[in-house]
């Protein structure tokens, strides 16, 4: 299975092309990974 990401860096326009296996539980758990990567972090306090 192969997945692309894309993404801006430095204010470029960035493609990842990354072949994954088939096994389901594993893609799941990489995607987790990148998805903590990419996602900006989540501010301390919470409360509006």
């Amino acid at each position: 299975m192969e997945i692309i990401i894309r993404s801006r860096e430095n204010g470029w326009e960035t493609e990842r092309r990354m072949e994954l296996p088939e096994d389901a539980g594993l893609v799941k758990s990489i995607l987790r990974s990148v998805k903590r990567r990419v996602d900006p972090p989540k501010l301390a306090g919470g409360g509006d």
